[in-house]
């Protein structure tokens, strides 16, 4: 069974744009129902998502909780995903030849492999 990521996620832009939201949708999320203040949510949110946790800020209102919960699984992924497309990237092979052109090669072998045969036989036959 091969596992696919959907389309959705296969690119460095979407997503960060994915982590984005759900970065600014866990953490006004939570401060809204901590009743923080904007600059408190959003520093709440960067040191989840980055996996400090201060600890200066915590949810204690069962449904911040269970966003924050949620916010944090997500960023784990989205880290994950994030580290996996930037390594893909930087070990991609720019001098990696084309289909088309190891296909060229090969051609261009049976046909110098060809040439070399039909040479051959006309020298055994002088």
């Amino acid at each position: 069974m091969k596992l696919r990521i959907p389309n959705l996620l296969d690119t460095i832009p979407e997503v960060g744009g994915l982590y984005l939201a759900a970065f600014l949708g866990g953490s006004l999320g939570v401060g809204r129902f901590e009743h923080w203040d904007l600059a408190d949510s959003l520093w709440w949110g960067v040191a989840t998502v980055t996996t400090t946790g201060y600890g200066d800020l915590s949810p204690e209102t069962l449904p911040a909780r269970v966003i924050a919960g949620l916010l944090m699984v997500a960023a784990w992924v989205f880290n994950i995903l994030l580290a996996g497309l930037v390594a893909a990237r930087l070990i991609v092979d720019s001098d990696a030849w084309t289909h088309e052109e190891q296909e060229e090669v090969k051609s261009n072998l049976r046909t110098i492999l060809r040439e070399m045969r039909e040479a051959r036989r006309a020298e055994r036959s002088e």
